[in-house]
């Protein structure tokens, strides 16, 4: 009995809500780099005082993710090179 009334509500719900528009790939990539930046920065020490001071997500952590994109790296293997590994 429970499970029909949360799909009833669930099917008004999203009946109200209506059909939407898929984001943007670029919206996707900047909150995936977002992402991979707050976790590389906790990864790597930075800590919360320097993710606050660069705005969260932005500022040198975004570049530092980027090149260890480019350089085909996991995170892992990131912190390795850049002599945080184990």
């Amino acid at each position: 009995m429970r499970g029909e009334s949360a799909d009833a509500v669930t099917s008004e719900v999203l009946r109200a809500i209506g059909a939407t528009r898929p984001p943007e790939p670029g919206v996707l990539a900047d909150a995936r780099e977002a992402l991979w930046s707050m976790i590389a920065s906790e990864m790597l020490g930075a800590g919360s005082e320097s993710a606050a001071s660069r705005g969260a997500a932005g500022g040198e952590g975004g570049r530092a993710t980027k090149r260890r994109r480019e350089a085909g790296r996991t995170p892992d293997e990131h912190k390795r090179a850049l002599g945080g590994g184990d």
